[in-house]
Order: C-alpha cells, then sequence, then structure tokens
C-alpha cells in the first residue's frame, strides 16, 4: 500500500536469484521474486485464494483489500501471505494438501524454498 521511492534489479548473494528490490517512502523494503516454473505460480496461486477462507485478518478486513487497497493485486503472489500457511491447523493443512494433490512436505519445502531463494 506504499508509494515505492526506489526501484532496482539486483542479486542479494552470489548465488541467489536475481530480484526487483524496492523502498518504499514509508521505509519499508521488499522485493519481487520471478516464479521459476508454472508449477510454483499456480502453486502459490492455489495457496493465496484458499488462506483467506482459514485465516482471519487482524484488521478485521480481507487480506485482499489490505493487499490492494488502491490497485488490484494482479499476476503477483503474497508470499509472506502463504508462509502462514505453517501456522493453519493440521485439519486445514490436509484439506489444502489433498486439494492440490502435493504431500505436506513438498508444500512445505516449496513455501521455505522461495523464501530462501534470494539469500
Amino acid at each position: 500500500g506504499d508509494t515505492i521511492v526506489s526501484m532496482t534489479k539486483t542479486q542479494l548473494s552470489a548465488l541467489g536469484t536475481p530480484v526487483l528490490l524496492y523502498g518504499t517512502i514509508t521505509g519499508t523494503i521488499g522485493c519481487f521474486i520471478p516464479f521459476t516454473s508454472g508449477y510454483d505460480a499456480d502453486f502459490f496461486d492455489a495457496l493465496q485464494y484458499y488462506l483467506p477462507s482459514k485465516l482471519q485478518a487482524r484488521s478485521g478486513q480481507s487480506h485482499l483489500a489490505f493487499r490492494s487497497k488502491y490497485m488490484p493485486c494482479k499476476n503477483c503472489s503474497d508470499c509472506d501471505f502463504c508462509m502462514s500457511f505453517t501456522h493453519l491447523k493440521h485439519a486445514d493443512q490436509e484439506t489444502f494438501q489433498k486439494a492440490v494433490a502435493v504431500a505436506l512436505p513438498k508444500i512445505a519445502q516449496t513455501i521455505s524454498s522461495m523464501k530462501y531463494s534470494v539469500i
């Protein structure tokens, strides 16, 4: 929701993936990480679609209203939000696991690999 004031393409480590690193007017630093496969894009899209029905937002708003208050989110996934999958009840994790037909360890590995692909 903040205004981006600086953006650069960089690689944060020798083995890391090139990312778009940005800074906002309030001092937030973030990055855009490209998906390496269509599977990853589809997986995170499905996870981001599933999570709002299972997690209560602290603000009382829907997560989508929070992340795209002024401009709609298109063609991107909020990996911070997707990492909250590990905080779900086990039964909810199994429901998602059955929907995407992927084992729970593989789901956790896919989420953590996206997190650590930068460093």
